[in-house]
């Protein structure tokens, strides 16, 4: 599993529902919009709900890790203007808490 978040974190710009989100901001119900739309709240029900917990029980070193890896290849303006940016920006608050908690 790890392996696999750390592939879906370094190819993280790379995929459709980050590439093609700018399509959910049009106000046309369009098919392609409606099928961006299937696609993204697939993911985030499957991939990212999957994902999610295995970075609450991780050590601080693999979450700074892979913060450090989505920061370095990402383009981050590009994520946090998506609907997965949620769910991905979740781990700079674990990281603030893990640090407070000890």
């Amino acid at each position: 599993m790890l392996t696999l978040l750390t592939l879906l974190v370094a190819c993280f710009s790379q995929l459709d529902v980050v590439k093609h989100a700018p399509i959910l901001d049009s106000i046309q119900d369009t098919v392609e919009r409606s099928d961006m739309e299937r696609q993204t709240q697939a993911f985030l029900g499957s991939v990212m709900q999957s994902i999610l917990p295995v970075i609450s029980v991780a050590n601080l070193r693999l979450v700074t890790g892979l913060l450090g890896l989505l920061l370095d290849r990402s383009d981050i303006a590009a994520v946090a203007q998506t609907r997965v940016r949620s769910h991905v920006l979740y781990i700079v608050p674990f990281i603030d808490w893990y640090i407070h908690s000890l």
